[in-house]
């Protein structure tokens, strides 16, 4: 049986996922954000590794709730969102072509637009980072 989801139940998700401080979804078990200290440590101790290395801080892998979030709601605004500046892009270009700047507005609203769809790992970058 397939399951009917109100328009208004859809904007609130969306709305509750955007808003929600995302930090508190990436924090360790000890309520610090990133590795544990203690993790962090024993490798350092261990002896297998450069001291280099050691130093570096451990990067955690992406957080599930920023990949789902980018992959369901981000990317397809994305979608919709290129064609949107590139009519933008038609409507301003003869004042950036008369300030010289055309390569500029296209950069600003059709390029960034594109890398942000396209070319960005899924679930980093997002502006709930």
């Amino acid at each position: 049986m397939p399951i009917a989801i109100s328009c208004k139940s859809l904007c609130l998700l969306v709305i509750l996922l955007l808003v929600l401080p995302t930090g508190a979804w990436s924090q360790a078990a000890d309520g610090k954000p990133g590795a544990p200290a203690a993790a962090q440590e024993k490798t350092a101790a261990a002896g297998d590794i450069s001291k280099e290395a050691a130093e570096r801080p451990i990067r955690p892998g992406p957080n599930p709730m920023n990949v789902a979030t980018d992959a369901l709601i981000l990317r397809p605004v994305g979608l919709i969102m290129i064609p949107v500046t590139a009519i933008i892009y038609a409507i301003g270009y003869p004042f950036a072509k008369a300030a010289g700047s055309e390569e500029e507005a296209y950069k600003a609203l059709v390029g960034d637009t594109i890398d942000y769809t396209f070319k960005r790992p899924l679930g980093e970058g997002a502006p709930f980072e």
